[in-house]
């Protein structure tokens, strides 16, 4: 995420039966910090990778892999959220776990049926993608 951003996202509650969804936004005032420390100075430190696409271009509702590795150099387990944002929104996100000193790779599968160009934001890295 980039610092003085907004993004958008759908968000979807379903409880007994019935759900509703919206739509949500929210603004970054700051680079986001992802380091992590306890009383004990042990801390996690998350580095992402670049972004990994499995094509460049693809035809109308083919599926594609959108990837990246979050790298944790620090001293002690700690989770971070990796959330997926396609041309603004917030499409999909996961909360991973990582080791330190270990690497944890999260891939999304996407698919769109409109054809154009999507940029594609994943832990302040940056890709594209083509629709045909």
């Amino acid at each position: 995420m980039e610092q003085s951003t907004t993004y958008y996202y759908k968000a979807k509650a379903v409880g007994h039966g019935t759900g509703y969804s919206t739509e949500k936004s929210f603004t970054t005032l700051t680079a986001p910090t992802i380091t992590t420390s306890d009383t004990n100075k042990k801390e996690a430190r998350f580095t992402p990778s670049k972004i990994v696409i499995s094509y460049d271009q693809v035809k109308s509702n083919e599926m594609l892999d959108i990837s990246i590795s979050i790298a944790n150099t620090g001293d002690k387990q700690d989770s971070y959220f990796v959330p997926l944002i396609i041309n603004g929104y917030m499409e999909q996100g996961v909360l991973v776990y990582v080791n330190p000193n270990s690497i944890q790779r999260v891939i999304f599968k996407v698919a769109r049926s409109e054809p154009g160009t999507y940029d594609v934001s994943i832990a302040g890295k940056n890709a594209k993608f083509t629709v045909i």
